[in-house]
């Protein structure tokens, strides 16, 4: 029974570091985003959000028709 509660505090101190860890890679890929961001000129950063907007509306448009598609298929079978 001593040897599970050292493992889980083992676990414990692990997860800690881990955690520790991620956050610190958080905050570096945060501030490599805003470098990224501040070195693209502002056109072209208007143009890729445009552009990601069109992506995210084009999918959602996709995922109506297939649904439509798939009740079509549907009452086409019965």
């Amino acid at each position: 029974m001593v040897v599970g509660y050292e493992v889980i505090s083992m676990f414990k101190q692990e997860s800690e570091v881990l955690r520790h860890d991620i956050n610190i890679l958080m905050n570096r890929l945060m501030d490599n985003v805003d470098e990224v961001a501040s070195d693209l000129k502002p056109e072209q950063y208007k143009d890729y959000k445009t552009v990601k907007v069109n992506i995210k509306t084009q999918k959602d448009e996709n995922e109506v028709l297939l649904k439509a598609l798939e009740t079509v298929r549907r009452e086409t079978a019965d």
